[in-house]
């Protein structure tokens, strides 16, 4: 019986992770986040203190499959996030600025990385393997 066993253990092969799968997940989170949060710093610009993190985590993973699966464009859509939550945190903190004097900025410069992010998200999905 302990022959039997050791025989279905050694065959069996390891399984292996569908790196692709992973990155096209994370390329969709990536998508909906950055509307999502764009849409929300719209209505109420304090919310990018929640979003700024959770985005630039998802950017940086998203960065990391992009290598793993050989995809040159991931690491532009990938460090937008990290870097518009940088430059907006180091800008706020240099000039003390208030919410109510990034009532316009923030968003705006949001919705431009969300079609930055859109555009170069859909040309991936289109040249899809």
């Amino acid at each position: 019986m302990n022959e039997i066993l050791d025989e279905y253990a050694l065959n069996k092969e390891p399984k292996k992770i569908d790196w692709r799968y992973w990155y096209y997940l994370f390329l969709g989170l990536l998508l909906v986040g950055s509307m999502v949060s764009t849409l929300l710093a719209w209505y109420d610009v304090e919310t990018i203190v929640g979003s700024g993190p959770i985005m630039s985590i998802i950017g940086v993973v998203y960065v990391r499959l992009g290598v793993k699966v050989n995809e040159s464009r991931a690491k532009f859509i990938g460090w937008l996030p990290l870097i518009i939550s940088i430059f907006w945190f180091a800008t706020i903190y240099s000039f003390s600025m208030r919410p109510n004097d990034c009532k316009f900025n923030v968003p705006f410069s949001l919705s431009f990385a969300t079609v930055w992010i859109l555009l170069n998200g859909m040309v991936i999905l289109a040249k899809r393997k």
